[in-house]
């Protein structure tokens, strides 16, 4: 394990954590982790805030862990607490490496939300995309109806920078999206 900074740590992938930030870590997604994905992604509290409402399912589900592997612009993670128990899945797509972007999304296991681990995980995206990636901009989109999530981005320093309008239909209306970004000298 290499320390980069008080709060930052590397390990091997093979290793098991291969980012932590604040008490949070990034680990890769492993086949084990295929249930935890798909029962968090199949509950309504989650898939009703995402563009694609479409349910995972098991068969897909490898096939997509098997194309990570030949992806160079999307990664995603399976966030750990400290202790090691699965609170969240991290997804960076879109990587721009010429224009130092990225878009980010995480979602928080149901059980887990509301003891802060939104605002950990964000955080240690940030720190990922900033520090360590050497990212100019971070970005999202998020549905204008969710309320709780705006307020968590603002709350981590993202800001709106514009709206797609009537971009996801969802419960019979269509729904805006808003873009929001950080960049690297907003970073708290």
């Amino acid at each position: 394990m290499i320390a980069l900074s008080a709060c930052t740590t590397y390990t091997s992938w093979m290793g098991g954590v291969y980012f932590e930030h604040g008490g949070i870590r990034f680990r890769s997604v492993a086949p084990e982790d295929l249930s935890f994905i798909q029962d968090l992604r199949n509950d309504p509290s989650t898939w009703m805030q995402l563009g694609d409402p479409r349910p995972l399912k098991p068969g897909l589900q490898k096939k997509w862990l098997e194309s990570l592997d030949s992806s160079s612009d999307r990664f995603y993670y399976i966030a750990e607490n400290g202790t090691g128990l699965p609170v969240g899945l991290v997804r960076m797509d879109e990587y721009d490496p010429i224009n130092r972007s990225i878009r980010v999304g995480a979602d928080v296991a149901p059980a887990q939300r509301r003891k802060h681990y939104g605002l950990a995980i964000y955080a240690a995206i940030k720190e990922y995309g900033f520090a360590h990636l050497g990212l100019h901009r971070i970005w999202l989109l998020v549905l204008a109806t969710n309320k709780p999530a705006i307020a968590l981005y603002k709350a981590v320093g993202f800001s709106v920078e514009g709206t797609l309008r009537q971009a996801v239909f969802r419960s019979g209306k269509w729904v805006d999206y808003l873009s929001m970004s950080i960049l690297e000298g907003g970073r708290r």
